[in-house]
């Protein structure tokens, strides 16, 4: 890499959060200075100021009809 292409920005920020339900989380936080980068998508965390985050985790487990979430092992629900 060449000289140009290093370049360091620095951050400092605070976030809270809340499990509201299984894998469904709210948050809100403050970044106390922002830094911008061509790269990454206008209007991210990346801006100076107050922010509301809502995250939902899919995974494999939230399209299982089976009904085997603990033990992979288990006969699925209504069979013997």
């Amino acid at each position: 890499l060449g000289q140009g292409a290093q370049k360091r920005q620095y951050g400092l920020g605070l976030e809270l959060g809340y499990l509201l339900t299984d894998n469904l989380w709210l948050s809100g936080g403050y970044n106390f200075f922002g830094f911008k980068d061509d790269d990454l998508v206008s209007g991210d965390y990346t801006s100076k100021g107050a922010f509301v985050r809502l995250r939902y985790k899919f995974d494999e487990e939230l399209f299982d009809r089976s009904g085997r979430k603990d033990d992979p092992q288990a006969p699925a629900k209504g069979t013997k």
